[in-house]
């Protein structure tokens, strides 16, 4: 990123004493995925292992095997 201009490589390489809510961590997060062409349209394959749900949601651990995702 040596070529990056300076507020682009700021978006990238935060200053490390930044303390960030879980929305601005989330929105920077969902940033960087949306704006990576790599992982456009990524699908994945695997085995769910360790369902729960609760009233709202579902928990799940995405296997392959070799690694694991929790979702």
């Amino acid at each position: 990123m040596a070529d990056a201009p300076d507020t682009e490589r700021q978006a990238v390489e935060p200053d490390s004493r930044e303390v960030l809510s879980v929305s601005q961590l989330n929105d920077r997060i969902a940033s960087v995925v949306q704006d990576t062409p790599a992982l456009n349209g990524v699908r994945c394959i695997g085995e769910v292992t360790d369902l729960h749900k609760n009233s709202t949601a579902l928990y799940f651990t995405l296997t392959d095997g070799d690694a694991e995702l929790p979702v």
